[in-house]
């Protein structure tokens, strides 16, 4: 045995995924200094009953009974024995295995534990852990006989429990250089902690498999007792990775834009058709918020429940107005859906835009003259009844107010000065609407009467004093057409739901009537 642990240079990312996590014992790296833990793994949890994150807060010497086991001279010893408590306080035997791994450039320890109790690997099998690991697995003896495999094994090489029982593995899966495969074992059975290979295995119909060796032994009161044997498809992994490159290459090349961005909207990449559609950088979208693109065409609640149906459902789709670095709106048909990780608990979401502007610009200006007056450019009364149907429906436990608002002697302007005038006057006086009352939802709901309804608000008589304020604007800032004043000014009437009205017909119908009460006052 050598008297000093020699290191062994490792990927850091390949190991944790291939050996670590996937290890049926007791794992932990460390500090080989403080022996403070730097990573565990599932069985340490498992055996211990502390989590990862409790780990990462402990030294391995927390869990150990009799720390003078651990001082400079022990790192020279590959294989000592202690005595362990767990979360629970119960005392175990522990037989610990150190190795010194360079992962990324740094020195740490690998510490295995196995536990003394487990006197045998059948007795260690009999967790069940083993049968269900990821990647193909096998358990021999120092005879090289198969003791046991897993469901992943079983899979790669075809073989089942009855044909490797007893069998011996080099004969099973590599008859044809038995040789080289018995010193790798000879290796690991002379005192290697790890050993790790690539190498042609085959199947049970001969086919050969390029795969990655994992020896690791298992020790019973510091002898060999035999070895877990992890293979890992390297074919497998280069297929997903020639996938992946593919996959890359046809979403960077598609005409269409395409958005990947974390949980809370952070962008962690895009495509070069989102370049050209928004008219930003890949430097000056990736990093930053979603909300970056976001017009202020839609209501706050259309973002609302786009983030609620693609919670509840995982996607959504449909037509959405966003912003051009240059301050244009243009109109997107957007299909954005979530992708979760398993492994890291958390999700992302893919967002593919298809840029309707000059494709279908008829079909936005046609959108807009559906919703919008074209005179005044305030919404319209079918748009305005829609919308306050639907806000009723969603929030009918709240309190609105809808407020009807007529011109006074509007028909003498129209009949002194004739039509044309008139829908001058009603421009102007929409963009007096639409400034004063900017919070709220505005349309002109026909001739010269308008409608204003205030979402969650119970308060009449504020808005009472907001219209009069209005009024009083109207007086002191008349309106002005080719040069001449007019002085315009209004009566309305107020409908307070659900007290006054259950639904937007009740509503408008009490409201236009306090209106024309207050006209003839």
């Amino acid at each position: 045995m050598d008297k000093k642990i020699q290191p062994i240079i490792v990927d850091q990312t390949e190991f944790l995924e291939s050996i670590f996590n996937k290890f049926v014992d007791p794992l932990f790296i460390v500090d080989p200094k403080t022996y403070q833990i730097l990573s565990s793994n599932a069985a340490a949890t498992t055996i211990y009953g502390f989590d990862h994150t409790s780990f990462l807060k402990m030294s391995f010497l927390d869990l150990c009974i009799d720390k003078s086991k651990f001082n400079d001279v022990n790192l020279e010893n590959r294989h000592f024995k202690l005595k362990c408590f767990t979360k629970s306080k119960m005392i175990l035997d522990v037989h610990v295995s150190q190795a010194v791994l360079v992962l990324d450039g740094r020195s740490v320890l690998l510490l295995f534990c196995v536990i003394e109790d487990e006197h045998t690997i059948q007795q260690f099998l009999s967790r069940g852990v083993f049968y269900q690991l990821p990647e193909a697995s096998v358990f021999i003896d120092t005879n090289y006989q198969i003791i046991a495999i897993n469901n992943e094994f079983k899979k790669m090489f075809l073989f089942n429990e009855e044909e490797t029982a007893n069998q011996n593995l080099l004969d099973l899966i590599l008859p044809l250089k038995r040789k080289k495969g018995s010193r790798s074992f000879t290796s690991i059975f002379n005192g290697s902690t790890v050993s790790e290979y690539e190498a042609i295995k085959y199947d049970k119909n001969g086919k050969p498999l390029n795969v990655k060796v994992y020896m690791i032994p298992k020790y019973l009161n510091e002898e060999i007792i035999g070895a877990q044997v992890i293979y890992k498809n390297l074919q497998a992994a280069k297929t997903i990775e020639l996938n992946l490159k593919f996959f890359q290459t046809i979403v960077e090349k598609h005409l269409d834009g395409v958005i990947i961005q974390q949980e809370d909207g952070t962008i962690m990449w895009i495509n070069k058709a989102v370049e050209k559609m928004f008219g930003y950088t890949e430097k000056e979208l990736v990093g930053h918020n979603i909300a970056k693109l976001r017009s202020n065409y839609h209501e706050e609640e259309f973002y609302e429940l786009f983030v609620a149906q693609r919670k509840a459902k995982g996607y959504w789709r449909g037509e959405i107005f966003n912003k051009h670095k240059n301050g244009s709106i243009n109109p997107y048909w957007l299909k954005s859906f979530s992708i979760s990780d398993e492994a890291s608990n958390s999700k992302s979401f893919i967002s593919i835009y298809k840029d309707l502007y000059g494709k279908e610009l008829f079909n936005q200006k046609l959108l807009l003259s559906l919703q919008k007056d074209p005179l005044t450019l305030l919404y319209n009364r079918t748009y305005f009844v829609e919308k306050i149907e639907q806000i009723l429906q969603e929030h009918h436990n709240d309190n609105h107010i809808l407020a009807f608002i007529d011109l006074d002697n509007f028909k003498i302007y129209n009949d002194e000065n004739g039509h044309l005038l008139g829908d001058r006057l009603l421009a102007e006086f929409a963009k007096r609407v639409a400034k004063h009352f900017n919070n709220v939802l505005t349309a002109r709901f026909g001739g010269d009467e308008f409608v204003v309804f205030y979402r969650q608000e119970a308060d009449t008589k504020k808005i009472e004093q907001e219209i009069n304020l209005f009024n009083t604007n109207l007086s002191v800032d008349p309106i002005i057409v080719d040069g001449k004043r007019y002085y315009i000014q209004t009566s309305f009437g107020i409908a307070l739901y659900p007290n006054e009205g259950k639904n937007v017909y009740d509503l408008l119908d009490v409201s236009d009537k306090k209106m024309y009460f207050a006209k003839k006052q």
